[in-house]
């Protein structure tokens, strides 16, 4: 316990000060849904060849709050095994009812057209496969559509 507190409080600091660099070593991300857009948008960021800043960390909170999915994101950086290198674990909390989040348009303009076409083959695999589970409420967007749809899986 007091080792685990004493990682912590190392940890802090070292993020807290601003001339400090840091390289991750591993991410974890635990949330109610599928992590892939989390890690997606982690692995942008951050490179274990590349050293980051608390700045870096401070982005890629903003940028998952400013998505409107998760009500809360926490970062937590813990000492690796590996010299030099840092654990990063993310919590989030999702908004309430984000099963009920309707997606009303999509503005695909400035993107090539190979990421529009896609875009709308993905939307059609989500469709077909929300159509085949007959207990998936099909008001709105369900959770497999959403998914589908914003974690971009492969089609």
């Amino acid at each position: 316990m007091l080792k685990g507190l004493l990682c912590l409080m190392m940890a802090l600091l070292i993020v807290q000060s601003g001339s400090s660099t840091f390289c991750i070593k591993n991410v974890e991300v635990l949330t109610k849904y599928d992590p892939r857009y989390v890690l997606n948008r982690t692995n942008q960021i951050f490179s274990s060849d590349t050293p980051s800043k608390k700045s870096d960390l401070d982005c890629l909170i903003a940028e998952l709050k400013a998505t409107g999915i998760f009500a809360d994101v926490r970062a937590e950086l813990t000492p690796s095994k590996t010299r030099n290198f840092w654990n990063l674990l993310i919590s989030t909390e999702n908004v309430e009812h984000i099963q009920e989040v309707t997606i009303s348009e999509v503005d695909l303009s400035g993107f090539h057209a190979d990421v529009w076409t896609h875009f709308v083959s993905c939307l059609f695999t989500a469709f077909a496969h929300a159509a085949s589970k007959p207990n998936l409420r099909c008001q709105g967007l369900g959770q497999d559509l959403f998914c589908s749809i914003l974690w971009a899986l492969p089609c």
